[in-house]
């Protein structure tokens, strides 16, 4: 089997140099490093892969996940994981004595209810055995319990090739435990040694998961505790990053410490799909930041709570409840329609998000990308990878295509396992939703390129009747607020 897989992989780069003459904005840059066999292997679209995990003591290891992760505090989640030890086979090929544990911290873990066994998981082949799946040290399997479309991160790791930022690799797969099906889940690439060796070759840098808004804020390198002790592979001194930082701040400099386009391309994504659970909301998680050489480059992450997925009227709403409920004046249906007007409204802000302020919260502390804006040249090329996104990724037929790819690699099993979040129809009536919303948001986005739609908050407040209507569309059907529903017990 290995010297097939060989085979197609020297076709797959033999193919991959006859497209090196086609236009940059028109061709996917898979890799900028070493391929690797397992692209083919594990992550060939349209491919179900089939994952058979085998584990004398499933049902303890379920029930010793929900008690510890559910009642752990954050900081606890965020220690270093245990593994446990099973038997896993992957498309046919039986890796014995691999690692496997639960994946997420709080709402991931607290969204499997009590009697529901749906966590995500990881699997470390070589925690016990040194061995690898044509190369892959490490697979994360995503349960997509928050992910009424089962295709968030898929679609949007998807745009991030498209423009040539490095991503994730991502395929679905069959999971059976123990003989019996358990569930469609994303397979998906982890951000560490394997990733970083395809994209950026053997001599790869570090590797940073931060929990902070880039903001240069001095010397002192306490104030960068949460970039700094978020390390996961460290190669250089951290006053690369600290100096990159200062470089945008000053605005001096800035090509010499920072990849400029990989800062674009992410911020573009992230301005299309506008996930609030991430860099540009309140979050600042859920990114990678990597250095090499002295520049930093940003890395996609994590894309279940995207296209509107964190509605912050629902927490608004949730409060108001609560705070109703404790004084005895909680009229239920009086709070719906409040709550459904203040959802629709919020909609239409998150289809309509301005491309020059793609963010919740002070625009003081988003220093990084703003000053980055400042520049007219980098805002040229921000413009461009929009431009290409709009109208070439959504408008063009890419989305269509990848979404149709999906769908039928998986409309036999999603919705089907006894653990489903959703059903089938629910599944259906999301993954439309999906392509809905991203043909509104290119719209709006087009719009506001060319002059005709506000393109910053301030201008968006003063003539809100120039935006994009997005009346029709309803994003909790996407996901995660239907999790909000069955927490403040309404469903």
């Amino acid at each position: 089997m290995r010297s097939k897989g060989i085979a197609i992989l020297g076709a797959f780069l033999v193919g991959t140099m006859l497209l090196a003459g086609c236009s940059k904005e028109q061709i996917r840059k898979e890799h900028v490093g070493i391929p690797a066999e397992y692209e083919i292997f594990l992550f060939e679209k349209g491919k179900l892969n089939q994952i058979e995990i085998n584990m004398y003591d499933w049902e303890d290891f379920i029930q010793k996940s929900g008690d510890e992760k559910r009642t752990g505090s954050v900081s606890e989640q965020l220690k270093e994981k245990v593994y446990d030890s099973c038997n896993v086979t992957i498309n046919g090929e039986e890796l014995q004595n691999a690692g496997i544990r639960t994946k997420g911290i709080y709402t991931h873990l607290k969204a499997v209810d009590t009697d529901n066994d749906r966590f995500s998981l990881v699997l470390k082949l070589n925690e016990f055995e040194k061995q690898k799946y044509h190369g892959l040290r490490m697979i994360d399997l995503n349960s997509n319990i928050m992910d009424a479309t089962a295709m968030k991160d898929a679609v949007t790791y998807d745009m991030c090739r498209y423009i040539g930022l490095p991503a994730p690799m991502c395929n679905y797969a069959k999971i059976s435990v123990n003989g019996e099906y358990f569930g469609c889940y994303l397979a998906v690439e982890p951000v560490g040694k394997d990733f970083c060796k395809r994209n950026y070759g053997e001599d790869y840098g570090s590797l940073y998961k931060p929990l902070h808004d880039l903001r240069y804020t001095g010397i002192w390198s306490g104030k960068y505790k949460y970039i700094k002790d978020m390390v996961k592979i460290e190669r250089s001194s951290f006053s690369n990053v600290k100096a990159a930082l200062k470089s945008v701040h000053n605005k001096r400099d800035i090509e010499n410490y920072v990849d400029v386009d990989s800062v674009l391309k992410y911020m573009a994504v992230q301005t299309m799909v506008v996930n609030m659970d991430g860099l540009t909301g309140e979050t600042l998680h859920n990114y990678y930041l990597y250095e090499s050489d002295g520049r930093i480059s940003l890395i996609p992450w994590d894309y279940d709570m995207a296209f509107g997925g964190m509605l912050l009227s629902d927490e608004e709403m949730f409060s108001k409840r609560m705070k109703a409920m404790e004084t005895g004046s909680f009229d239920k249906e009086e709070w719906l329609r409040e709550k459904e007007k203040a959802n629709t409204a919020e909609v239409k802000k998150i289809v309509n998000m301005p491309i020059y302020t793609p963010f919740i919260g002070d625009l003081s502390e988003r220093e990084f990308f703003m000053n980055l804006l400042d520049n007219e040249g980098y805002k040229e090329k921000y413009h461009n990878y929009l431009a290409i996104l709009a109208e070439q990724y959504v408008q063009g037929g890419e989305l269509d295509e990848t979404i149709t790819i999906y769908a039928n690699e998986i409309k036999d099993i999603v919705g089907t396992e006894h653990n489903a979040p959703y059903s089938s129809e629910e599944y259906a009536a999301a993954v439309e939703m999906l392509r809905k919303f991203l043909q509104k948001k290119a719209e709006s986005v087009i719009g506001q390129l060319n002059g005709y739609i506000p393109a910053d908050r301030t201008g968006q407040e003063q003539e809100p009747d120039k935006l994009i209507d997005a009346s029709d569309i309803d994003v909790r059907l996407m996901g995660f607020s239907d999790f909000d529903k069955k927490k403040i017990g309404l469903r």
